[in-house]
């Protein structure tokens, strides 16, 4: 599989145009690279859909299975009357905690260790992450909106 695009979310959102500018400028990209990528020897697409980690199991759960669903469909809106040659194969995968870990391990917080250890510790692990929104806007600013996302993969 070869990533073809990724498509971004606004927070508990899985609509592909977004309020957010980021989201929209973003999306802008993700469409063009997928007109781009799908040619005649592509066989099909799979897409991820993911959550951010710090909401409920149940609903981002739901949020990503939306935002995969919702990347196929604007998918087939860009391919028109091509969309039909194609196999769509979609997927939420729920909150990605792997992501959010390597983003905060790679990032430049001054405390990453310490909410790397908090979260690794907590049984409840959604809990001291809203707690930390609070202590670090940086997390919500530059972390989160990386994680709301939906990959797309092209199948040859």
């Amino acid at each position: 599989f070869r990533s073809a695009s990724i498509y971004y979310f606004d927070y508990n959102k899985s609509n592909i145009l977004g309020a957010g500018k980021n989201v929209r400028e973003r999306n802008k990209i993700a469409r063009k690279q997928v007109k781009e990528m799908v040619t005649g020897d592509v066989k099909g697409l799979r897409i991820e859909g993911w959550a951010s980690p710090e909401g409920e199991l149940g609903l981002n759960n739901n949020l990503s299975d939306d935002r995969a669903n919702a990347a196929i469909a604007d998918i087939k809106s860009q391919l028109k009357k091509n969309a039909g040659k194609y196999e769509y194969n979609g997927k939420g995968n729920g909150p990605d905690w792997n992501k959010f870990m390597s983003l905060v391990e790679n990032s430049n917080l001054k405390d990453k260790d310490a909410i790397l250890n908090n979260i690794r510790n907590s049984s409840n692990k959604e809990r001291p992450i809203k707690e930390m929104i609070a202590i670090y806007p940086q997390l919500e600013k530059e972390i989160l909106p990386l994680i709301r996302r939906a990959e797309v993969y092209i199948i040859k």
